[in-house]
């Protein structure tokens, strides 16, 4: 876990901190560079999932966890779409054990897979046709987007708001 809230660093947008610096108040805890969880968030959710499956007549516990090699073979194919490496996953194991998920979710999210998975599945869900008048500019600036760490609301605004000709604003190409 890092123990540095990375959002406090000047890099992160001032507008961001604020919000952020009031939820780890509240107790959410730094678990990588990108990830924030409330303290007791998920064992709140389970009860609350718990009561309402049982309400409903569910008596199906739930599955346990899944182990470590489980956890990174199913987060290389969410974030990479291929299965680790080898390598990868000797690596992994090779990592503190507390440590390991976060410090992987932090690697693979760096991995310029993660920018062509998403990039990938943005362009399915938004229908983008490379073969259409300016679609392979959309399709690279959501590849940017995506490997720039560009947050999905301002990709989404300049998406539908941007104006101009497909072939030279790549936005308007959707």
């Amino acid at each position: 876990m890092d123990s540095k809230a990375p959002f406090m660093q000047k890099s992160f947008p001032r507008s961001a901190r604020s919000p952020l610096a009031h939820w780890v108040l509240w107790g959410a805890v730094c678990l990588s560079t990108s990830i924030f969880v409330p303290v007791g968030f998920a064992s709140e959710v389970d009860q609350i999932l718990k009561q309402e499956n049982l309400d409903h007549g569910v008596k199906l516990e739930p599955v346990a966890a899944v182990d470590d090699l489980g956890f990174a073979r199913r987060l290389s194919l969410d974030l990479t779409g291929r299965i680790p490496t080898g390598k990868e996953i000797a690596e992994y194991l090779k990592w503190p054990e507390a440590e390991r998920r976060a410090k992987l979710i932090d690697r693979y999210m760096q991995d310029e897979g993660f920018a062509n998975r998403w990039s990938a599945f943005f362009a399915d869900l938004l229908r983008i046709r490379s073969d259409a008048e300016g679609g392979t500019a959309l399709l690279a600036f959501v590849h940017n987007a995506i490997e720039s760490d560009m947050p999905y609301d301002e990709m989404a605004r300049r998406l539908i708001s941007t104006n101009g000709k497909s072939g030279r604003t790549p936005e308007v190409g959707f």
